[in-house]
């Protein structure tokens, strides 16, 4: 029995009202669906229950296409269950939402395979219903021109299950698009969407949205560095708003070349300019933010976006350390005392800087704590002391670079009384990875 009234084709093409019907494949057509009563040819009306199945019918490098129907279900529960190691073949599922063609994953070492050249994998779901599923699609060593688009990477249950690595690259893979994917771990304890393991080339990710609690990124690469890598027009989430993780959004191997542009990062990270950390790609057009109702910050960052304050509590019965300078240079606009507690006492105290190399730095001296009262600020401009009065104007000094070390008062002369100084300093990174904390 034949479903078709042309089943040997046109030998001359075909042409309605002088426009020809043209193929947009070259191959032939195999059907999946794990629903149909009548299976096992790969036809629609006979398809095939399984991927993997349809995958055995395929020729090399014959343009092949593999349509998965609506509501298709598939259980993974070994590696290499499904293996994509057919060249030239396109993997497309039908259906929207809940009848996307889905692949559920139950065991930690269940994944979907890509062993052979250009294939692509377009509309389909797969499920993580376990915890840390190694990776969902592997693109195996030397795999070139795979590409994943339209595709949903989801969880069972939220916080629980995850794919460590959604999206894994072996080694020396080239000419790879991954587009317009949906990849949402929530709070599992995934560790990368999109991992490069080893050195990839021409590797497009763009239009996708990521979001999970990832412990290294977003997107991250490592062992051996990549080039001419595109990341574009991406939403990255490290987090859930309300809980937006301390890592950042991309981490590519030093040295990896290529261009990052027009991507939304939500981090929260030290300072801004770590969301992305790729140390020789150009950046341009990239946006931070880093609360669910802040405004996003552009990347890289302008200096004023840098600018960040820390603060530090001083009981006055004692000297203190005040502020650690960490890792690299910083520039201080400013450093200024508000009176929280009046001062008791006789103390007069300096400020220095305890530099982890080389001679300390005076920062200001003769600071007689006597006068003070609450509310009343204490200013520093040029080494020199203002004490201003509950709603006086307060000056801003003019900007000093501090090197590593630390801030800390000395008691000059006197002796030590009550009183408590909140401490403000306002600063900026001048080196990368530098930073400002309260001593403790």
């Amino acid at each position: 029995m034949t479903f078709s009234h042309y089943p040997n084709g046109f030998k001359g093409g075909l042409s309605v009202r002088g426009i020809p019907v043209l193929n947009s494949y070259g191959g032939n057509v195999y059907w999946v669906d794990s629903g149909s009563a009548l299976a096992g040819q790969g036809t629609f009306e006979r398809p095939m229950t399984t991927l993997d199945a349809a995958v055995a019918l395929c020729t090399a490098n014959n343009g092949d296409i593999i349509l998965i129907k609506p509501g298709h279900a598939e259980t993974l529960t070994a590696a290499d269950q499904i293996d994509l190691d057919v060249a030239s073949i396109g993997v497309r599922g039908l259906g929207s939402g809940t009848d996307m063609p889905t692949f559920t994953y139950t065991v930690a070492a269940g994944e979907i395979t890509v062993g052979a050249d250009n294939v692509t994998i377009e509309g389909i779901r797969c499920i993580s219903s376990v915890t840390a599923v190694l990776k969902g699609i592997n693109v195996e060593d030397g795999v070139d021109y795979t590409t994943i688009r339209g595709c949903v990477f989801g969880v069972e249950a939220g916080g629980t299950d995850e794919f460590n690595a959604t999206i894994y690259f072996e080694n020396n893979n080239t000419g790879a698009l991954i587009e317009d994917n949906l990849i949402d771990m929530q709070l599992g304890g995934a560790v990368q969407a999109i991992h490069l393991d080893a050195d990839t080339e021409g590797m497009t990710i763009r239009k996708n949205t990521i979001r999970g609690d990832y412990s290294t990124a977003c997107i991250s690469g490592d062992t051996t560095l990549s080039t001419e890598i595109l990341i574009e027009d991406n939403l990255l989430i490290n987090g859930t708003a309300g809980d937006i993780n301390a890592q950042p959004v991309i981490e590519l191997l030093t040295g990896t070349t290529g261009t990052i542009r027009n991507n939304h990062c939500v981090a929260d990270v030290s300072t801004p300019a770590d969301a992305i950390v790729a140390d020789t790609c150009f950046l341009f057009g990239n946006q931070y933010s880093e609360t669910a109702a802040a405004a996003a910050l552009d990347l890289p960052l302008k200096p004023e976006h840098l600018v960040q304050v820390a603060i530090k509590n001083q009981a006055l019965d004692a000297a203190d350390d005040l502020f650690d300078i960490n890792t690299g240079n910083v520039i201080c606009y400013a450093l200024y005392a508000t009176c929280e507690v009046d001062g008791t006492g006789t103390p007069v105290i300096s400020l220095q800087l305890d530099a982890d190399t080389g001679s300390d730095e005076v920062l200001a001296t003769g600071i007689d704590i006597a006068a003070v009262n609450v509310d009343d600020t204490i200013t520093i401009t040029n080494g020199a002391i203002a004490i201003n009065d509950a709603g006086a104007d307060t000056a801003v000094m003019s900007p000093i670079i501090l090197r590593p070390g630390v801030v800390e008062s000395v008691l000059d002369s006197g002796s030590s009384g009550n009183g408590v100084l909140k401490w403000h300093l306002v600063w900026a990174p001048l080196d990368s990875g530098a930073t400002v904390t309260d001593a403790a």
